[in-house]
């Protein structure tokens, strides 16, 4: 391992070598290596030792990280049925977006490919993507589940609208469709769904908001092949939660 910027592709190809050998898939290398060290980064931002130059840095290493994986990941797929003879089954499609005002994606994307891992269909819509494309895509789609997320403050606001047009568009009550939200602005998730509406908190630090399915997809989640491998945490919210420590002390050293 070099260690450095200039060679992330080659340690990470030498981290898939290295698993391969003992019977591992590239997920595992995501979901090992990479999230242990990403974990590493927010540890070190929450205790004020790291700040956001070096976090950006680091995320951008994580998504080429990821990105390096991918033709990887869907050869193994055709693989598989070819030697089974039968096609991978989907667990569900989701349609995953940022808000409009929002073009962070890091954690997107990495969501999109670990879902992606898991025969989850995603169609992912990128970024600053307005309410009403977010839910014809839907629609369109016929996906279960809508995710998006957002990084900045000012898209707080945004996911809750999408929220609240879900909940008045009869599409959407009728299929009881499950919303998640993910991203920094909602690492405390009552801003979405306060402890008044009597909605629980799902998987990490995503919210399951609009009261829609909950018990449900709580069953579904828990039923899928490899649900270990099914890591909703994204990048963005994993880094937030410490930020959001590490402002916390801030406040309390302050007052």
């Amino acid at each position: 391992m070099q260690g450095i910027t200039q060679w992330i592709v080659e340690d990470t190809e030498e981290a898939r070598q290295e698993l391969l050998g003992n019977d591992g898939r590239p997920i595992h290398v995501i979901e090992g290596p990479l999230m242990d060290g990403m974990n590493v980064v927010g540890d070190l931002l929450g205790q004020g030792k790291m700040f956001l130059p070096q976090v950006v840095q680091s995320a951008r290493v994580m998504k080429q990280a990821v990105g390096h994986f991918i033709p990887f990941i869907e050869e193994e797929k055709c693989l598989d049925e070819e030697r089974t003879g039968i096609a991978a089954k989907s667990k569900g499609k989701i349609v995953i977006a940022k808000v409009k005002g929002d073009v962070h994606d890091i954690g997107k994307n990495i969501v999109s490919v670990v879902l992606q891992c898991n025969s989850f269909e995603v169609v992912n819509m990128g970024v600053m993507v307005p309410c009403s494309e977010i839910l014809a895509m839907a629609k369109a789609e016929n996906a279960d589940i809508i995710g998006f997320s957002g990084l900045i403050t000012p898209s707080l606001e945004e996911m809750g609208y999408v929220a609240k047009e879900m909940q008045l568009d009869p599409y959407f009550r009728s299929l009881k469709m499950p919303l998640l939200i993910g991203g920094a602005t909602t690492s405390l998730a009552d801003f979405i769904t306060p402890k008044s509406s009597g909605v629980a908190d799902y998987i990490g630090l995503f919210a399951l908001t609009a009261g829609l399915g909950i018990e449900k997809y709580k069953k579904r989640f828990e039923d899928v092949y490899d649900y270990s491998s099914i890591r909703l945490k994204s990048l963005a919210d994993r880094l937030a939660k410490a930020f959001v420590e590490y402002l916390h002390e801030r406040v309390r050293k302050d007052l």
